[in-house]
């Protein structure tokens, strides 16, 4: 739903959600206790009788750390505590996957149907059913992985040439008095360029304007966040579902080509993206980006617009979010800092006439430190923060000592997984050098349970293979052509959890590290 289209329906949503409210208030109580196979798991007493603690937790922005404490809270980290009702959330790797695997008896909840554009058409990531799932799955996962796309690597190399040169003449200098960047802007302008890019085959312009030029960005927030509330008031979104499927009424919940505000701007680039096409296609020219392997794959030309929105919320948020958390830690590490900038100055040196602006992925991957600190980095501000909820099995599971009932929803803390006891001690410190270990049987559980970042089994992200090709080039060369530091050291960021992360006045300082041009 636009931004627009919310402020227009706000006076019936907001009796819509009091009559939500009222249901978890005084209905769900009546029942909730009385679930005795799931009383006997430790969690909030306010969680055991209504949802309405999911809510109060949501609303507090404080969402990811409070479900973090929840399983320390009940014994030294209790794999499985219960947050609703009918809710639990697991943080135990092994769990995670057997729950997560391909064939596995659990199956993709509700919380799955908030995540649809289209009343009546899931997309990739809100397809509950799993024959279904895994044939969209099999038509964008080889453009998304690059094999069908020969230039995804040019592509990535234009955008971050574009942004270190756009901060090294803009916001950069090698005199006194350097000017502020917000990396809490800046870098999602430059991941929403370049998914558009691959996508569409030209980008949103939003790294050389330094704006969200569509509004893309803003309404993919919004509407994250009220996701994640429809997500606990599943009754609201079955109404809001219901209505959508009224052809008058769609135009006024979901988001359409024809929008002039929010995601339908999006929606607009995208259509006219698909008309380029057939004009190209009729002359035989086509340019060779996600679009074209998508549908040469087969997928329904009503799929177009969700599966591309999704994508390119996915390629732009979960990426810059990642990048955030990496420059963050190791900026708030002078160690760490040092370390890294060493190993990549004796890189350039050693390697000067192989190397490439910006660094090909394959030469990033030779340098074990700074592949240490993008994984400590993954480990520590994992980009999701999404239950992912799974229903039990007709036949009742076990999980940690306790019988699961038939219907209960099974939720993912991601964050809390990225805590287990396989990293070792001091598991809160961002640490780099425990990637650094000769212990290869434990580094191959370190990396198992990393993985679990971009999902599991059939939930695995498609898109992992250039997130992390992103991420190399887009650490390297920052730290690379520049000296960075905090513009306020007592309060670097602001960072609040309301299912995604969101980062803002991420200020820093950049100061150029030679006197040569990018």
């Amino acid at each position: 739903m636009t931004v627009g289209k919310f402020l227009s329906l706000l006076p019936s949503l907001v009796l819509l959600f009091a009559c939500v409210v009222i249901k978890l208030a005084f209905v769900t109580p009546l029942v909730g206790k009385w679930n005795f196979p799931l009383s006997q798991i430790p969690g909030p007493t306010l969680a055991g009788w209504t949802r309405l603690w999911l809510i109060k937790t949501l609303y507090s922005g404080k969402w990811a750390e409070e479900l973090v404490n929840l399983h320390r809270k009940y014994g030294k980290f209790r794999p499985i505590v219960r947050i609703g009702p009918r809710h639990v959330i697991i943080s135990n790797p092994e769990s995670i996957r057997r729950v997560l695997a391909t064939g596995s008896d659990y199956t993709r909840g509700p919380w799955f149907d908030t995540l649809r554009l289209h009343p009546n058409r899931a997309n990739v990531i809100s397809e509950r059913d799993p024959k279904k799932h895994q044939r969209l799955r099999h038509i964008l996962g080889p453009g998304l992985a690059g094999k069908t796309i020969s230039n995804m690597q040019t592509v990535v190399d234009e955008h971050i040439k574009d942004w270190i040169s756009m901060i090294w003449n803009k916001h950069a200098t090698n005199k006194t008095g350097p000017r502020s960047l917000d990396l809490s802007k800046s870098i999602p302008y430059l991941t929403v360029d370049l998914i558009s890019h691959l996508c569409l085959g030209e980008s949103f312009g939003c790294t050389e304007k330094q704006a969200d030029s569509l509004g893309f960005i803003q309404a993919m927030r919004v509407g994250m966040i009220l996701q994640q509330y429809t997500s606990v008031l599943l009754e609201a979104n079955t109404c809001l579902s219901r209505l959508g499927r009224t052809y008058f009424v769609r135009p006024f919940i979901y988001p359409t080509h024809k929008d002039t505000v929010g995601v339908g701007k999006t929606m607009q680039r995208i259509h006219q993206a698909v008309m380029k096409r057939d004009d190209t296609n009729r002359a035989g020219e086509l340019s060779g980006n996600l679009l074209d392997s998508f549908i040469a794959r087969g997928l329904p030309e009503d799929q177009i617009y969700s599966e591309m929105i999704i994508i390119l919320a996915g390629g732009t948020d979960t990426t810059a979010t990642a990048a955030q958390g990496i420059i963050f830690s190791i900026l708030s590490n002078p160690a760490v800092l040092s370390r890294l900038r060493t190993e990549i100055d004796s890189f350039q040196a050693e390697k000067a006439k192989f190397l490439t602006f910006p660094i090909q992925d394959s030469m990033a991957r030779k340098l074990p430190y700074l592949q240490a600190c993008i994984a400590e980095g993954l480990r520590k501000y994992p980009p999701l923060f999404q239950l992912r909820e799974r229903v039990v099995p007709p036949q009742g599971d076990s999980l940690h000592g306790y019988y699961i009932p038939p219907g209960t929803f099974v939720g993912i803390n991601g964050l809390a997984t990225q805590l287990d006891d396989v990293y070792g001690d001091n598991v809160d410190a961002f640490e780099p050098e425990r990637w650094l270990i000769d212990d290869k049987e434990r580094l191959r559980g370190m990396n198992r349970t990393l993985e679990l970042v971009f999902g599991y089994g059939g939930s695995k992200c498609l898109g992992v293979n250039m997130a992390y090709m992103e991420l190399n080039k887009i650490i390297f060369e920052l730290f690379s052509h520049f000296d960075i530091s905090f513009v306020n050291p007592s309060q670097p960021w602001k960072r609040k959890a309301r299912g995604i992360f969101i980062q803002s006045d991420f200020n820093v300082v950049m100061k150029r590290r030679t006197d040569i041009a990018c």
